[in-house]
């Protein structure tokens, strides 16, 4: 008959390495996720047109966890002047960042305009129209994602509204050509 052999002080300090170790792994594995990081690098407008704007977004994302993330959709409001909305776009690049890593990406949004009489007070004025393109990142895994928020800024150039259409727009009493 085969017996269990009494623990001996040796055995004792394995048995208690292993269950530290197994503690050890358990904590690790349930740590809370970190949030990614979203950094805006540029806004590039790269098309205007009578309905709307193609912006291209290059941001940076980095994960610090030890699982890879996927940023599934890049969404924002494009603004002038004190906040005056212009329109919403909405890309989903579906990127993959690496664990403990960082990745670049871009995404192209066509963005419908919801306000362009927004744009009328710039419309006679040579200098360019500052904007801002207040967004976020929907950044995680298939069920769960983190919105990171960022923002961008450009301008639009005068070629650039006049192939909008403001050339035509008429302005209560400014002079017409």
């Amino acid at each position: 008959m085969l017996g269990v052999m009494p623990p001996t002080h040796v055995g004792r300090a394995v048995l208690r390495l292993l269950l530290l170790l197994l503690a050890c792994g358990l904590v690790a594995a349930c740590a809370k996720p970190e949030a990614p990081r979203v950094t805006a690098r540029a806004a590039r407008v790269t098309a205007t047109g009578p309905k709307g704007i193609d912006l291209t977004l290059e941001l940076d994302v980095h994960n610090p966890n030890a699982f890879p993330l996927l940023v599934q959709s890049v969404e924002g409001t494009l603004e002038v002047a004190e906040g005056a909305e212009l329109g919403r776009g909405v890309a989903q690049p579906k990127t993959s960042i690496p664990a403990k890593g960082s990745s670049a990406i871009t995404s192209q949004l066509s963005i419908p305009w919801s306000n362009l009489a927004a744009l009328a007070p710039f419309a006679l004025s040579p200098e360019p129209v500052p904007y801002t393109f207040r967004g976020r990142a929907a950044v995680g895994g298939e069920r769960l994602n983190v919105d990171v928020p960022f923002s961008l800024s450009g301008q639009l150039s005068r070629e650039q509204l006049l192939s909008i259409g403001l050339g035509g727009l008429s302005i209560p009493g400014a002079p017409h050509p």
